[in-house]
């Protein structure tokens, strides 16, 4: 297999997403993490094994499967393919849940499921006046990631929740350097000349969007809110958009179920039996 790179990532991003709705199709993510090969009209894509060094994990299904694989990040449907094909499951572990909101639902945040949503962005802006940008200078970007990621107890994380913590600040600094080359939509925020928080979005399909990287300076209430919020108005022909999986995080895995998902998708690490 070959590692994806910023010339070919668009198109193999494009591809995986007719038949995969998922974060992990974004192309910043496909760019730092996976590798592809091109069999009989199929593009093949996966990531190698951090455990058995040149393994590779496939992240989507293809008529090319057999016996003998291993997946990663597979979901329910993928996997009853995959028993469809013949294809025979040893194990399937559970990595975590990837949720999907309305694009509407932030747009109206109507009734009282939302109320909490909505006050929360009304106090910040009756208190602030918050100005949103669509690009901002690098190094103070990095300097408010650098800010952020130092404000995190990481004591109080478990390993793999560490681990996917440093992997997330190391990729959403590598994205800065792709914003020109990559389809985006990006949101700076910033209150007194100060930068608060950014969202980094993608289109996928005619069905999903999605949110690759957002920080926020949490001592202002109602920013992540905003977010949501400011990205979704312009995304309005796309019905869902998706923030991930909660990579292991409790609290991360409850505040987005705060923000009142209307679908969740259960992600699987799959071994199959060898012939």
């Amino acid at each position: 297999m070959k590692k994806i790179t910023i010339s070919n990532v668009t198109k193999i991003s494009n591809k995986l997403a007719e038949t995969k709705s998922s974060f992990f199709v974004n192309p910043f993510y496909l760019l730092e993490n996976c590798y592809f090969e091109e069999k009989n009209g199929e593009i093949i894509v996966g990531q190698l094994s951090a455990i058995k060094k040149r393994k590779v994990n496939y992240i989507n299904v293809t008529n090319a499967a057999k016996n003998g694989d291993t997946f990663t990040l597979l979901s329910d449907d993928e996997i009853r393919r995959l028993d469809n094909m013949g294809i025979r499951i040893l194990e399937k572990t559970e990595l975590g849940i990837e949720f999907f909101y309305k694009t509407a639902d932030y747009l109206k945040l109507e009734g009282g499921e939302f109320s909490r949503i909505r006050k929360r962005i009304n106090k910040l802006n009756k208190k602030f006046q918050v100005k949103v940008l669509d690009t901002y200078d690098k190094t103070k970007v990095i300097d408010f990631i650098d800010h952020w990621s130092k404000s995190k107890n990481t004591m109080q994380m478990q390993e793999r929740e560490t681990r996917a913590f440093k992997n997330e600040i190391g990729s959403t600094i590598k994205a800065l350097d792709q914003l020109e080359k990559i389809e985006n939509k990006s949101y700076f925020l910033e209150i007194n000349n100060k930068l608060v928080g950014f969202r980094i979005t993608v289109p996928q399909n005619n069905d999903t969007w999605v949110g690759v990287f957002q920080k926020i300076d949490h001592s202002f209430e109602g920013l992540n809110e905003l977010l949501y919020q400011v990205s979704s108005k312009d995304y309005q022909a796309i019905p869902w958009f998706t923030t991930g999986a909660a990579g292991g995080s409790d609290g991360l895995e409850n505040h987005k179920r705060n923000m009142h998902p209307k679908r969740e998708k259960r992600l699987y690490f799959v071994k199959t039996l060898s012939n």
